[in-house]
């Protein structure tokens, strides 16, 4: 399996965790089960985010050192020359 399959795998069990804690956090009757479940709805919302945004910048990241291979290795010029 790969690194980003078993990353990716960790993230939904992770998601999945904080789905069932905050389920279990509103019916209890502790004084403190309402911040856990603040909590658990909180990251519920900014896990996805933040691996989202995060996902984004990689993406950037992988395009722009692509584009810097490119004009080292100079293909560029080497496919506008065949043209």
């Amino acid at each position: 399996m790969k690194i980003g399959r078993k990353t990716a795998t960790a993230c939904v069990a992770a998601i999945l965790l904080l789905y069932v804690s905050a389920i279990i956090f509103a019916f209890m009757d502790s004084p403190i089960a309402r911040g856990l479940l603040l909590t658990a709805l909180f990251l519920t919302v900014v896990i996805p985010a933040f691996l989202y945004g995060l996902v984004i910048l990689l993406r950037m990241r992988k395009r722009h050192l692509e584009n810097d291979l490119e004009h080292l290795s100079g293909t560029e010029t080497r496919e506008k020359d065949a043209e």
